[in-house]
């Protein structure tokens, strides 16, 4: 929308100004409701479980506890009870370390065991020199944060099969670190870097990319396929742990001769129904499908330990829990061992290198 700001069209910039006018009072009116709720005492987290196609959850109200903005003003106003610290407690790179793992890509999942830095090869091969992860007072800092963010973005977006004009816009935005402004062969050269490195995920014989879109057939067929730990039966995907995602909406779709489609999707694609009407399904698509509803399950299952162990948990934003910890001397060796938790390998992911980060305070500033 920044970028829509600029635009040649008087239109569109009016529209982009809209928009982000939009998302400012709906940043007001959670504000208002968070404000509300807390002059009738502690502030209520309302969840829908497993609201989203991937088993994960999804906000229950206008407040929207999964969408705080990491240091952002609304965030820091959420304040522990007296005698209590938050412990946002976040799964590290779970979706890569999962697609990794499910693909087989060996050489990545040995970096990751060995605690290296899984975004620094990237970089350094791309820039040509030596990058590494700065140090607050480094004079370098914003350079190496700029060219690790960039190899960062290749890593999270490119298992799901992003391209260039994706990847450029992303870089310009700053999601990932830094904003960058990329030229759109410097975008083609990351994705083409992330897929050649990464044969196990991209390759279009044999990588995992390959595999979902048979798995897209057999689901389609309703007949059965394994697909590692993963189950392909009757119009579903079980997973190991034995949750289930549900495709039984999933066809081929020959578009009409009025339809608006890009150019290789004239002799079909494959389409399902959702909510929201029908949705586009590929395979890189269905990898991420994958990926997020088995780090789901993961971050499920630390936190029914976590709360065996007494610790109450208060959110869910996705890979991250926020946990609250009693201030009694105590809460560095408790918050360590929810870290633990969160580290634990699954039985049903054998070798699965995990890891995570928590933080201490009284606010949820993390």
């Amino acid at each position: 929308m920044e970028e829509l700001r600029e635009h040649d069209s008087p239109r569109v910039r009016a529209l982009a100004e809209a928009r982000l006018g939009e998302k400012s009072t709906l940043m007001q009116t959670r504000a208002e409701t968070l404000g509300w709720m807390a002059s009738r005492g502690p502030l209520c987290v309302y969840l829908k479980y497993a609201g989203a196609g991937t088993l994960r959850v999804s906000g229950g109200d206008g407040a929207n506890w999964l969408n705080f903005k990491r240091g952002s003003d609304m965030r820091k106003a959420i304040l522990a009870p007296e005698g209590c610290l938050l412990a946002p407690v976040d799964a590290s790179q779970i979706e890569f370390r999962v697609c990794m793992y499910l693909a087989g890509q060996e050489d990545v999942l040995e970096q990751l065991r060995n605690g290296e830095d899984p975004y620094i090869p990237g970089a350094c091969e791309f820039y040509g020199e030596k990058i590494y992860k700065p140090a607050k007072d480094d004079p370098r800092r914003l350079e190496m944060e700029q060219k690790r963010g960039m190899s960062k973005q290749a890593n999270l977006m490119c298992i799901y099969g992003a391209a260039g004009e994706q990847f450029q816009k992303t870089a310009r935005i700053g999601l990932y670190g830094p904003p960058v402004k990329l030229t759109r062969d410097e975008a083609d050269r990351w994705v083409d870097l992330f897929r050649r490195t990464h044969p196990k995920v991209c390759d279009r014989k044999t990588g995992y990319w390959a595999q979902a879109e048979v798995a897209l057939r057999r689901l389609a067929e309703g007949s059965t396929m394994q697909c590692g730990p993963l189950t392909i039966k009757d119009h579903r995907i079980y997973l190991p742990a034995g949750q289930v995602l549900i495709y039984d909406t999933l066809q081929w779709h020959i578009p009409g001769p009025d339809e608006d489609v890009r150019e290789f999707e004239l002799k079909g694609f494959w389409r399902m129904r959702t909510r929201r009407g029908w949705k586009k399904m590929w395979g890189s698509k269905l990898v991420q499908n994958i990926c997020e509803a088995v780090s789901r399950v993961i971050v499920s299952q630390a936190m029914n330990r976590i709360t065996a162990k007494g610790f109450r948990v208060l959110n869910w934003p996705y890979d991250e829990l926020l946990i609250l910890l009693a201030n009694d001397g105590q809460q560095e060796y408790h918050l360590q061992e929810c870290i633990k938790e969160f580290e634990k390998t699954p039985d049903w992911l054998p070798g699965i290198p995990l890891a995570a980060e928590g933080s201490l305070g009284e606010r949820y500033s993390k």
